[in-house]
């Protein structure tokens, strides 16, 4: 796969050092080309110019906070797998307030001939260091949403290489669910000095035989109490 890496900061340069390592094509761009082109020579992988990074390469990894992508390079978008990894910059005494609108929502609004996947955005620079065996010996998971399949599939396939386990977790509607997630790991790692240990672990179990569901609300208006959905009915419910 050919990847670009807009922004050469921490999360950027690591992801491209470990995908070039995987054996993918990179190509890194940065405001500083001095510092792309030393990353490039130092990993196996190339550097460019925002333009021709974004003219050369079918997926891009984008981690530029708070820049509109017309400014990096007007047109020359179209068709592009966009891989939004961000998160809002910290506010002043960690307040994280809530936000209508996922920064992953106002890229693919940026770039609607592009298709812009959420990902990447959870887990700590520092993690990917302890390589892809380790992770991978870990069960370290990943999660991730889009619209269109293809797009998904990349970023699964990139999730693997560098030893996580990914999930998807549906359309890009729900990126500002990501987001938040990341928020909140954030206040432990940097606010409270704690880092997470734990994490969300999905797994699929059977009900006992002996469970039988109780209802656990009153429906108003409707006459009482009714049950809750069924694992059938949930199933047969229409799609989002």
């Amino acid at each position: 796969m050919k990847i670009g890496i807009l922004g050469c900061g921490n999360l950027g340069s690591t992801l491209g050092r470990f995908w070039s390592e995987a054996g993918h094509e990179v190509v890194f761009a940065s405001g500083r080309p001095e510092k792309s082109a030393a990353l490039a020579q130092r990993h196996q992988a190339r550097s460019g110019s925002y333009p021709e990074v974004v003219a050369e390469c079918p997926t891009l990894l984008y981690t530029l906070r708070q820049v509109v992508p017309q400014q990096l390079c007007p047109g020359r978008w179209a068709g592009k797998t966009i891989i939004d990894c961000n998160q809002p910059d910290l506010l002043p005494g960690f307040e994280f307030k809530p936000r209508g609108h996922s920064l992953a929502q106002q890229l693919a609004d940026d770039l609607p001939l592009c298709q812009v996947v959420k990902a990447f955005c959870l887990h700590p620079v520092e993690l990917y260091h302890h390589g892809s065996e380790t992770l991978r010996s870990w069960g370290v998971q990943s999660f991730y949403c889009g619209n269109l399949p293809e797009d998904k599939e990349k970023v699964r396939q990139l999730a693997l290489d560098l030893g996580l386990l990914p999930f998807d977790c549906g359309p890009l509607s729900r990126a500002y669910l990501l987001e938040a997630q990341a928020d909140f790991w954030r206040m432990f790692q940097l606010h409270q000095g704690q880092a997470l240990v734990s994490q969300l672990q999905l797994v699929g179990y059977p009900e006992p035989a002996d469970f039988q569901r109780q209802p656990s609300f009153e429906w108003p208006g409707a006459g009482g109490p009714k049950p809750l959905p069924t694992r059938e009915s949930e199933a047969e419910a229409p799609p989002e």
